[in-house]
């Protein structure tokens, strides 16, 4: 049953006598909004109060858990008159969501649906009928969608960036992380570079628990201010609300706007070898390339690299145990180039299983070698490094670099691998280094939004001077 809360009724309840009983009561008739909406000590007050149960006493006093489906978000409401509303916090969320191919509902403050009217205009204009239709709606957790909340003139422009953030993660189906808040608005004449009551907002975040705060590009240093003097652990992120172009906003400026926003906003999923990369660990990865490369790459190498690694080595056993080469088939030394992807040699190195790795690079490519020998410190396989010049003969220094490299190791042993490097360097590998009995490797892989999928490599190995049809292809 939808209960009515108009503006005068909540006047009314939030001018009771401030004692157990009055307070108590005026928790039970806002029922789940209380939690939310009233004061932490207003709270414990009516919590005092003989009729509450233990349970319900717990329940009433712990901060309630935000929504995080995808679609979800949450908005601040500031108030501008405290001492008008005496019970009600200084800075308060309401839990929202939005939900396809419905209207907006008419349960929503109207300041609310107007920000909502605005951010579906920005980020799905009118006319592209292949796409959904969204409307926001209230929450579903403390039963908050149970209350008509249409009468409430709280303001609430700031809210609009939250709004925009949870239908851009609604759209492409990503759970947002309820430890990440934003306050910021654009479009309407509106200021994008300050917000009204910062502070009281940022002290609600620090009483939730909040770990990143977005705010506009114009208050971050005071923010960051106010939370070293409070003590509280909060990063603050920066919206560059101004690129939105205003009355002129698109999606595509609102998504440049929020870009930091929405990669600390999509939460990464779990990865584990047992489970190997699922469409949704792919389609999260692939998302925060696009948003926040060093973020995305960081996880590769932390969580990532060891999985595909682990599966390269499982597809490779396999298709040689097709073939009738396992198990004698083992590899001890690798040769391999340093690129713009350093992570393909210790991805390679791990999947061959081997122990000993030879990285050849160029001057450029210093960075990258670096952070190729990184990935595999502290594994069982030791790196060394050779550089050469590309404008040199590379077969003499490719041959006499892979010729120490290898002395007395048997060829069967040996492998080259043709992923990384340009053309010419993979050429001079695969037909004028490699000895007959070396291996050569390459990892196939697929690509989407100019990334590489996770989770799609696929190593082929074949004998040097043999056709790869002949070789070990998963």
């Amino acid at each position: 049953m939808i209960r009515r809360l108009d503006q005068r009724r909540l006047q009314r309840l939030c001018r009771q006598r401030r004692t157990a009983y009055h307070v108590s009561d005026v928790a039970l008739r806002l029922g789940g909004l209380a939690r939310w909406w009233l004061r932490d000590d207003v709270l414990a007050l009516a919590a005092a109060e003989e009729p509450w149960r233990s349970e319900e006493t717990e329940w009433l006093t712990s901060k309630p858990d935000l929504p995080d489906s995808p679609g979800c978000c949450w908005v601040l409401f500031a108030l501008e008159h405290t001492e008008q509303w005496p019970l009600l916090r200084p800075a308060f969320l309401l839990p929202l969501c939005w939900k396809s191919n419905v209207d907006h509902s008419p349960q929503l403050p109207p300041a609310l649906r107007q920000l909502a009217d605005e951010v579906l205009t920005e980020l799905c204009p009118p006319g592209r009928g292949a796409d959904p239709r969204w409307g926001l709606h209230l929450a579903e957790c403390d039963e908050i969608n149970e209350w008509d909340l249409s009468d409430l003139q709280f303001r609430c422009d700031s809210g609009k960036a939250p709004l925009a953030a949870g239908l851009i993660c609604a759209m492409e189906g990503v759970r947002p992380d309820h430890r990440v808040w934003a306050t910021g608005t654009w479009g309407g004449g509106r200021d994008t570079a300050t917000v009204g009551r910062l502070a009281e907002k940022l002290q609600l975040a620090h009483q939730w628990g909040v770990d990143e705060f977005f705010v506009p590009a114009g208050m971050v240093q005071t923010a960051q201010k106010w939370c070293k003097d409070w003590g509280a652990a909060i990063v603050i992120g920066t919206l560059d609300l101004a690129v939105t172009g205003g009355a002129e906003a698109n999606a595509e400026t609102v998504r440049k706007a929020l870009k930091d926003y929405l990669s600390s906003l999509d939460v990464a999923p779990p990865v584990d070898v047992k489970h190997g990369v699922s469409p949704g660990v792919r389609a999260w990865y692939i998302r925060q390339t696009q948003r926040d490369r060093e973020r995305a790459l960081s996880f590769y190498w932390q969580k990532l690299l060891p999985v595909i690694s682990h599966l390269c080595r499982r597809r490779i056993e396999e298709a040689a145990g097709r073939r009738g080469l396992s198990p004698g088939l083992r590899f001890s030394h690798l040769v391999t180039i340093a690129s713009d992807s350093p992570e393909v040699v210790p991805l390679v190195a791990k999947a061959l299983d081997v122990s000993q790795c030879l990285v050849l690079y160029t001057a450029d490519k210093t960075k990258m070698m670096e952070s190729a020998r990184t990935g595999l410190a502290g594994s069982r396989c030791s790196v060394r490094v050779r550089q050469f010049d590309q404008e040199a003969n590379l077969r003499a220094q490719f041959d006499e670099a892979v010729s120490k490299f290898t002395e007395g190791v048997p060829p069967e042993n040996v492998v080259f691998d043709l992923t990384p490097g340009n053309k010419l360097m993979s050429l001079t590998l695969e037909h004028q280094v490699a000895r007959r009995g070396n291996w050569l490797h390459y990892l196939r892989h697929e690509i989407e939004r100019r990334t590489v999928c996770p989770g799609s490599e696929r190593p082929i190995l074949w004998r040097a001077g043999e056709s790869w049809d002949e070789g070990i292809v998963t």
